[in-house]
């Protein structure tokens, strides 16, 4: 299950906005994380509560704890027996962002890290053991 492959799917599925609108819209597109209600209509099964809503009043994002039921819930669903929890995407994250190329400095300042040791733990050996499983199979230089 890869995070970021996770975030692209309730991109898609999710029915968000994913295009850019002027900076004096008068709307509110709403967090990433936010309510969805399951439903047979939709792709995939699943639909936003709130697509946009007006400025004045704001979509509310989902609490921490109703994030972590419904992610556990998600995860059951999809068939996996695994203890993923929510920290699992701010590893995946971070391993995705080392692999696309992005300055540690930068990445750090996105994780709130504020030591490259703590952002090494989340990506070094992530890193490395891709680029070892990808040269065994005979896919990399």
């Amino acid at each position: 299950f890869c995070p970021v492959a996770l975030v692209a799917w309730l991109l898609q599925y999710g029915g968000y906005r994913t295009t850019c609108i002027p900076a004096n819209a008068q709307q509110d597109l709403g967090p990433l994380l936010r309510a969805v209600t399951r439903t047979t209509m939709a792709p995939g099964g699943y639909k936003l509560e709130q697509v946009y809503a007006p400025l004045s009043a704001p979509i509310r994002p989902l609490s921490d704890d109703m994030l972590r039921n419904r992610a556990k819930q998600f995860f059951s669903d999809m068939g996996s027996t695994k203890a993923i929890g929510l920290h699992s995407f701010r590893i995946g994250g971070a391993t995705a962002a080392a692999e696309h190329g992005v300055a540690d400095t930068v990445a750090m300042r996105h994780g709130r890290w504020q030591s490259a040791q703590v952002h090494q733990h989340y990506t070094s050996h992530f890193v490395r053991d891709i680029l070892n499983i990808t040269q065994c199979l005979g896919l990399g230089d």
